[in-house]
């Protein structure tokens, strides 16, 4: 903890941590102004050229100080890696907080005008004295359905986020944000032949993987036996040489109907291909309090916790621990970037004037991979020429207003209605539950921003004893797959055409050729089946709260208690209802209780 005059810092190691590292924080910088940092940086190598001699053998924050000393406020859009920065300038009484270009570091702030208040976790600004804690109808409402339009929202009216890839700056003047990391801003990458976007493909993997793989202690993977943390464990695997890697492999501990698709079985040919590999499947029928009592969670985290994603990896976070794992490498972004699907080819050929190219794709593609030609044409060429407009009516003419948003969380449509949502949507053009495409770009750039995973990420950094990174998420990735052409991506039928030749030098053949998705929670059914009482009980709670009921559609969610499938094989044909919305809704529910302050 540090205090002087007007300003108090306070650093909270996370656990796998053992001292705080590095020079003693803040940093007097050369212009008189401090400089508080959290970060780990992707590219030193480039960042040290580009500071010259004299830049030395620093740590990543000493290094971000220096690039401080050298450009000032304009320092973060040069820095590849994760932070969450506090520049602090007393003879301007100026205060710029800067994120990350993907937000991966959180960072929230109250401010009332005269005091500022800021944190990497919301937990921790929560338990700040005069950080007031009233929800935002609108920014609940984006949370339940996944809307990520408005970064900078949060839960809580009076408290924001600063956005990612940006900086909010204070002074006598009030609040300023801006963006320094766009997607305008990234240029298009059109290279000379074929062949130089799967070199540059895995150049990038293997300088991503290498800048995440620690100095020194235990290194781990997520192998799930899908393309991503496949090439992720691969290319640990090959950088480390000698050197032993730990893969662990999570599959269900319990009867479920998804077995169709064993990624196990592509898990165990990735471990057979390098022998440094330990390869450790973990099939724990994991049950852990927050899946028996549904509310306890939220008053830690000051978030909805959904149950049974945190339920499934939380053996594979046990077992790393158990053997001293520092860092445990994950694959979680590569849909958005290097193994994007190629999914707006159709779109975009239509709107480019390609009509028969689209066609022929879209023949080739359903060939391929099964079903009716005719209905894929008429669902995604329909689409593409539709205009904007025309798609909302559609699909508002096809299921009323209350159907639409119980696809995503079962929300009150008299509370929906108090909102003028509808209005919200269409404004902010966020259309997430009418489906209207969007370019390749757009997608991606949408699924970069998930601000909820960051959120939630926060937390988790200062409770596991071992850090999480993802390849996937290096900014060099990102901006290279965000220029790259959708054509890439998607030819002749094939989705995920980049990846599947990019990684061919370090995955096998056979997993390469699938074109199923698989599964995680599996055994989600026999989870929530075990915790059917309790979430009964929970709704019937819910009915009670006056917060709750005003947002919450608890009618629905006491029908989908009461229409419970008998068995896992019949849950299929509900999924969407039975585990997500309900169970999302009674995590969202358990929250708006704990801050009304009835949970007990």
């Amino acid at each position: 903890m540090r205090a002087e005059g007007a300003w108090a810092f306070a650093y909270y190691p996370p656990r796998y941590l053992a001292t705080e590292p590095g020079a003693p924080q803040p940093f007097d910088l050369a212009s008189g102004a401090k400089l508080f940092v959290e970060a780990r940086l992707d590219d030193r190598d480039a960042l040290l050229r580009e500071l010259g001699p004299g830049a030395g053998a620093k740590d990543d924050p000493a290094l971000i100080a220096a690039a401080y000393d050298r450009w000032g406020l304009s320092a973060p859009e040069r820095l590849y890696g994760e932070f969450a920065l506090v520049h602090w300038d007393e003879a301007a009484r100026r205060v710029t907080l800067a994120r990350d270009a993907l937000g991966t570091r959180a960072l929230f702030y109250h401010f009332d005008g005269q005091a500022l208040r800021f944190a990497t976790a919301i937990h921790h600004l929560l338990a700040m004295a005069g950080v007031p804690r009233d929800l935002d109808d609108l920014g609940v409402t984006d949370f339940l359905v996944g809307a990520t339009d408005m970064p900078e929202r949060t839960l809580y009216r009076d408290i924001r986020r600063v956005p990612a890839g940006g900086t909010a700056t204070f002074d006598q003047t009030g609040c300023r944000t801006a963006r320094y990391w766009t997607l305008d801003a990234i240029a298009p990458v059109r290279l000379a032949r074929d062949e130089d976007y799967v070199e540059a493909a895995r150049d990038l993997l293997d300088k991503a993987v290498a800048s995440r793989l620690p100095a020194g202690g235990t290194v781990a993977t997520m192998l799930s036996g899908g393309f991503d943390s496949a090439a992720v464990t691969a290319t640990a695997a090959r950088l480390l040489g000698g050197q032993g890697l730990t893969a662990f492999t999570r599959v269900a501990g319990a009867h479920n109907p998804y077995t169709r698709f064993d990624e196990k079985a592509f898990a165990g040919l990735v471990a057979a291909r390098y022998p440094n590999i330990d390869w450790v499947v973990v099939d724990d029928l994991h049950q852990a309090e927050r899946d028996v009592h549904p509310e306890w969670e939220s008053a830690t985290m000051g978030l909805p916790v959904t149950p049974f994603p945190r339920t499934w990896f939380e053996p594979i976070h046990q077992r790393a621990a158990a053997i001293g794992v520092r860092t445990l490498l994950t694959g979680g972004m590569g849909n958005a970037t290097l193994s994007w699907s190629g999914n707006a080819l159709c779109f975009e050929q239509v709107r480019g004037g390609r009509m028969i190219s689209a066609v022929r794709g879209v023949i080739q593609r359903t060939r391929r991979e099964g079903g009716s030609v005719a209905r894929a044409l008429r669902s995604e060429i329909g689409a593409a020429i539709q205009p904007r407009a025309l798609r909302r009516w559609q699909v508002g003419r096809r299921t009323d207003e209350r159907a639409r948003w119980q696809m995503s969380a079962a929300l009150s449509p008299d509370f929906l209605q108090s909102l003028d949502y509808e209005s919200h949507t269409e404004s902010a053009a966020h259309d997430i539950l009418r489906r209207v495409p969007l370019s390749g770009r757009a997608r991606r750039w949408s699924m970069l921003q998930r601000e909820d995973m960051a959120d939630r990420a926060a937390y988790l950094r200062g409770h596991l004893p071992h850090e999480m990174l993802d390849p996937f998420s290096d900014r060099r990735i990102a901006e290279f797959t965000l220029g790259v052409p959708e054509r890439q991506y998607q030819r002749d039928g094939v989705r995920r055409h980049l990846a599947r030749r990019a990684f061919a030098d370090r995955l096998p053949e056979a997993l390469l050729a699938q074109t199923r998705r698989g599964r995680q929670i599996g055994e989600w059914y026999h989870l929530a089946n075990l915790r059917r009482e309790q979430t009964a009980e929970a709704v019937e709670r819910l009915s009670r709260s006056p917060l709750a009921s005003r947002i919450l559609d608890v009618k629905h969610l006491k029908t989908l208690v009461d229409t419970w499938p008998g068995n896992a094989e019949e849950a299929q044909r509900s999924e969407r209802q039975h585990r997500y919305v309900l169970h999302f809704s009674v995590a969202m529910g358990a929250f708006l209780r704990w801050h009304e302050g009835s949970n007990g």
